[in-house]
């Protein structure tokens, strides 16, 4: 998530966001980048942002979490069906 696609944040979710950007899988663990990304793809949704939250879906790994991966492929199977 770059600046541009921070546009339209307030001042705190701006803050929420560049702190859940921080969270690697290597530094903080699989499940913590999986919840960080899924996090991250709400503000995007909120944002009205949906091809960068598919994107950011699409960066979880069943490896990473597979509660959050299942839970991906919910989301992006409802979003290919309405």
């Amino acid at each position: 998530m770059n600046t541009d696609d921070m546009k339209g944040l307030d001042e705190e979710t701006r803050k929420d966001v560049e702190e859940l950007l921080k969270v690697t899988r290597k530094k903080d663990g699989t499940k913590a980048y999986a919840i960080a990304q899924f996090e991250i793809q709400d503000y995007r949704m909120a944002n009205k942002q949906y091809d960068l939250s598919i994107k950011t879906l699409q960066k979880i790994k069943e490896s990473d979490d597979k509660e959050y991966s299942q839970l991906k492929i919910k989301l992006l199977w409802l979003g290919q069906t309405s």
